[in-house]
């Protein structure tokens, strides 16, 4: 299976977010349409998307019960499809857990089987920041250097779930040998997939 990831980014105009969560749930246009396309394109391809919700350091804007709406908007939008990975958090581990459970439980309100997992902060995997959380239902792994004994480590874990590399280095940043060998190294010690990025897209 491949992976590819699709981030939702919005940190980019914060003005326009904060009217937009204030206002609920209206997003941006070009965004939904964006989104839409690549779900559909990718729906029944083998591919399959991470959709990286609202950046962490931004979610507080709109408080608990606009981000578990805004949720449970996205979850009953893309509802129909299968081939999408919640990615909660953003390369971050917030102190406050409370504004990234809001969304991931919005979205699970109506859509109960859809997969979650975090981005946490780099040398972090998902499962050992987020145990013991209902949504959490794939576990990740962030690497520098080494890529095969922070996958065995998850591979071995008592609360084990399948995991993927969310993110190590980007082509273009190393050499393609490194690259290529953080998805092998990732597959070979027990995981099922990694996401690919490159570093000037």
């Amino acid at each position: 299976m491949a992976t590819i990831q699709n981030n939702i980014r919005w940190a980019d105009n914060t003005a326009e977010l904060k009217k937009n969560l204030m206002d609920g749930v209206n997003t941006l246009d070009a965004m939904r349409a964006s989104v839409d396309r690549t779900v559909n394109a990718m729906s029944g391809t083998g591919l399959f998307g991470a959709a990286n919700k609202v950046a962490a350091a931004i979610q507080q804007l709109g408080g608990v019960t606009k981000l578990t709406t805004y949720g449970h908007y996205v979850g009953t939008r893309y509802a129909s499809f299968s081939n999408i990975l919640w990615v909660n958090g953003g390369d971050y581990n917030p102190p406050n857990k409370t504004f990234t459970r809001a969304v991931a439980e919005g979205i699970r309100a109506n859509n109960p089987s859809a997969l979650h997992t975090a981005h946490c902060v780099r040398g972090t995997a998902a499962l050992d920041f987020w145990s013991g959380e209902s949504w959490l239902t794939v576990n990740d792994t962030y690497v520098s250097g080494d890529v095969a004994d922070p996958a065995i480590a998850q591979y071995q874990q008592p609360g084990q779930m399948p995991f993927l590399l969310i993110e190590g280095y980007y082509e273009n940043s190393v050499p393609i040998a490194q690259v290529r060998n953080q998805a092998y190294a990732t597959v070979f010690s027990g995981g099922f997939g990694h996401c690919f990025g490159h570093t000037n897209i």
